[in-house]
């Protein structure tokens, strides 16, 4: 039975003290300054140490030398009030210490809060905050993380690197949210999209096992494959591309799959042999009555009205990750989800493109582009329902023949690393511009498919980028570092035309269509930004619109002057712009219902109508802005 009624037994502090082996943090206050040797033991603050024989002898097994359960308890209290009591990271940062030495630093914590954080939760410490340790945790990987990227020249702690590897990896996988959506004007999308189907005769195929298994080869052309004689359409989709090629994908996606899960023996020929199976019901002998399908039915059910936008939504749901399109109109208040798309990596950033170099008649198209943690951009056709993949990946990754060398790839440039913004510049409508991880901007040629320009380092990971409304060449950014730039693209030196420098990272940047001389900032210290180019370093107005990062910056298309954000601190913040002196006053606030906010964007074709996405519930909400009572006063003054 244990009866140790202090943190450390009195025996163990007599052979410390008569050793000098007392730990400064034990020491009494009036000793600790000098030698070791010389360190006078505080017994209110002496702790039990560890010994490696004490489980396997009975020399440390007495029970004045065992400490209870209670007296462990206020051991472990105290060890943690000691430690967060600290201040070693708010002095790293305060002197700004080298990325070196700080990463030197991560690494002694990190251990720390790892161990900690498993024996805590097995022991089941009452007093044990995981939320508050996990973040220091987050906070500690975070600056680790950010250092090893900025240097590129420090070598990290292998298993250090794995913890955060695999941290990254569960976090993704339990994330549930909407990343990003888009509102597409109405007109855009096809009255009656094109529908991928099998047809009779090949699925009559398929059942008897005529069509040939699709192979790794057929479909990446990984090592082994030779290079095709058959044309590749031009740019982003030729006119002679059939919708033979998607159901061939189709085929390839899924019924690979299905094949892959039987052995040789069972995926044989037989492997369907007594089962009557018939590709239509006119085959089947035992259906005599033979109705045809309603096609004018089906048509009307997925028809897209004049009068009706569809929202483009990107979500994450723990490992799965989707394209999902909605339907919205406002005279009937319709919300449904039309479609939707399987993506094979987590979409990040999305954006609406409306230029198809392979429509000939306008040129114009239902396009949208997914930025990737991949480092490429895929994009997809809205006007194509079930089709397995994008039509066309930006920035893939060159791959070698059979002879080792790389393939030709007009596509084999980008970003070196995850694709976290995207913006289709309407003036110029075959250019795209992405900003990366990697720091830079590149602006792809879609009638090309390939970059046009790659802008340099831009001093931190571009979260953020908008094109200006009424000049085609100007560019404003936002990085993780709080640059703000604007960039006139005609410069290939990269360099900015106007620079602003904040704390914290840029969340998003906006311009302002009813004064394009100024711009909104975000960031993630919840702090709201109004700027004109013309004072560059300056700000008009500034002032704190959240409690932690804004994730949605949003102006209507029509009301002049009506701004929205919303944040991590589930708050919709309603705002009016001043035309005379650029003050933004907030006219409503309202928490909504579907946790963290990381989104929002007002329809375009009405003027106080918005949808915004969140991590609860039903993720995505529609929200009239005329139902408020605060805002329609404010703007009908």
């Amino acid at each position: 039975m244990a009866t140790c009624e202090s943190m450390c037994p009195s025996t163990e502090v007599k052979f410390r003290s008569k050793n000098g082996l007392i730990n400064q943090l034990e020491a009494t206050a009036s000793s600790r300054n000098g030698p070791r040797s010389k360190y006078v033991a505080d017994p209110q603050k002496m702790v039990k140490e560890y010994s490696r024989s004490a489980a396997d002898t009975h020399k440390y097994n007495k029970p004045d030398l065992l400490r209870p359960f209670p007296v462990l308890m206020r051991t472990v209290d105290y060890l943690l009030e000691l430690y967060y009591a600290l201040g070693i990271r708010q002095d790293m940062v305060m002197q700004n210490l080298d990325g070196k030495s700080t990463v030197i630093l991560m690494e002694k914590m990190l251990p720390f809060y790892i161990e900690t954080d498993g024996l805590c939760k097995m022991m089941v410490v009452p007093s044990y905050n995981p939320k508050l340790h996990d973040f220091q945790l987050e906070e500690c990987f975070g600056r680790w993380h950010d250092e090893i990227k900025s240097s590129g020249d420090i070598t990290p702690n292998s298993l250090i690197s794995a913890a955060f590897f695999f941290r990254q990896l569960h976090q993704m996988e339990g994330v549930l949210m909407v990343s990003d959506l888009s509102w597409i004007q109405r007109g855009v999308a096809k009255e009656i999209p094109d529908k991928i189907k099998l047809n009779d005769e090949e699925l009559k195929k398929l059942i008897e096992g005529a069509i040939p298994e699709s192979t790794d080869n057929d479909t990446d052309g990984e090592d082994g494959e030779e290079e095709s004689d058959h044309e590749k359409p031009k740019g982003i989709r030729g006119k002679d591309v059939e919708m033979k090629d998607e159901e061939s994908e189709f085929e390839k996606k899924y019924m690979q799959g299905y094949n892959e899960k039987e052995t040789d023996e069972e995926a044989g020929e037989d492997g369907m042999k007594g089962i009557a199976m018939y590709s239509t019901n006119k085959e089947d002998p035992y259906v005599t009555e033979q109705v045809d399908s309603d096609e004018e039915e089906e048509k009307e059910e997925i028809m897209v009205r004049k009068d009706d936008n569809m929202v483009a939504v990107a979500k994450i749901d723990k490992g799965d990750y989707t394209l999902e399109c909605y339907v919205y109109n406002e005279a009937d208040s319709d919300w449904f989800c039309h479609h939707d798309y399987i993506l094979d990596a987590p979409p990040l950033c999305i954006e609406p493109v409306q230029h198809d170099p392979g429509n000939e008649e306008t040129g114009k198209g239902n396009l949208i582009a997914v930025g990737t943690m991949n480092s490429e951009i895929h994009i997809w056709d809205l006007d194509i329902m079930n089709t397995a993949s994008p039509f066309l990946t930006l920035g893939k990754k060159e791959k070698k023949s059979k002879g080792g060398r790389k393939k030709r790839d007009n596509s084999a440039q980008g970003h070196t690393d995850a694709v976290i913004s995207l913006a289709w510049n309407k003036l110029t409508p075959h250019v795209l511009a992405s900003g990366g991880a990697d720091k830079t901007v590149v602006l792809w040629d879609l009638d090309e498919a390939k970059p046009a320009q790659i802008i340099p380092d831009r001093g931190g990971e571009v979260q953020t980028v908008r094109w200006h409304p009424n000049e085609s060449t100007f560019l404003l950014l936002g990085t993780m570092k709080g640059h703000v730039q604007v960039v006139d693209c005609r410069d290939t030196t990269g360099n900015a035309s106007a620079a602003w420098k904040f704390d914290g990272q840029i969340e998003k940047v906006l311009w302002n269509h009813f004064n394009p001389f100024t711009v909104f900032v975000s960031s993630d210290d919840g702090r709201l930004r109004h700027l004109d180019l013309r004072k560059p370093g300056e700000c008009i107005w500034e002032g704190v619109a959240h409690d932690g990062p804004i994730g949605g910056l949003t102006m209507s298309a029509i009301t002049r002057g009506l701004l929205v954000t919303v944040g991590e601190d589930e708050m919709m913040n309603v705002w009016k712009v001043e035309d005379s002196n650029g003050g933004i006053e907030k006219v409503h606030s309202e928490k909504l219902t579907i946790g963290e906010l990381h989104c929002a964007q007002f329809n375009p074709d009405v003027a106080a109508v918005l949808s915004v996405g969140g991590t609860t519930a039903d993720l995505i909400r529609v929200i009239d802005l005329t139902k408020y009572e605060p805002v329609v006063k404010a703007f009908s003054e």
